[in-house]
């Protein structure tokens, strides 16, 4: 009968590094950002913590006369518990853009590279941004007992691709 229990809570834990952000709900996450705004948004920033996910949409404002740009604007969305939250005030924004279609699958081994580098390291976030030709770059926030914190630009792989102090 405990043998039975045991596989239950496992199964519900759905295998969770509960050491790292969380990379589950990224793609539930995004699709329901989809369907909420429709169609394929351009997204600013996909930001997984320990908690949820935050999307960052970026909206455009057009004349409806001349057909011209007349603005930029980010709004959020949380994504937390399953449940999306309505989303914020829009804000005046500019910055790289990328498809929501362009965010990659990741699981835990997207911290490998980190996790093998640094003596057990704490991974407070992990963030999906645009890059200027409109693919996606991750990194990761690692903060030190010291109090230190670095921003670790890395692959889908965990591939570290460079380093710099926040």
């Amino acid at each position: 009968r405990w043998g039975v229990v045991a596989l239950l809570v496992a199964a519900s834990c759905g295998g969770v590094d509960e050491e790292l952000p969380r990379l589950d709900l990224i793609g539930e996450a995004v699709a329901a950002v989809v369907a909420d705004t429709g169609g394929d948004p351009a997204l600013f920033e996909v930001l997984a913590d320990r908690e949820g996910v935050t999307v960052t949409v970026a909206e455009t404002e057009i004349d409806t006369d001349s057909g011209d740009v007349t603005g930029r604007f980010a709004r959020s969305y949380r994504f937390e518990g399953g449940e999306l939250a309505e989303p914020t005030e829009p804000v005046p924004a500019e910055g790289a853009v990328f498809a929501a279609s362009a965010v990659p699958s990741l699981d835990a081994a997207v911290a490998s590279g980190v996790r093998e580098a640094l003596d057990d390291p704490t991974i407070v976030d992990l963030a999906i941004s645009g890059a200027p030709d409109g693919a996606v770059v991750i990194d990761l926030t690692v903060i030190s007992d010291m109090g230190g914190r670095i921003l670790v630009l890395v692959r889908p792989d965990g591939t570290v691709l460079g380093v710099q102090a926040d």
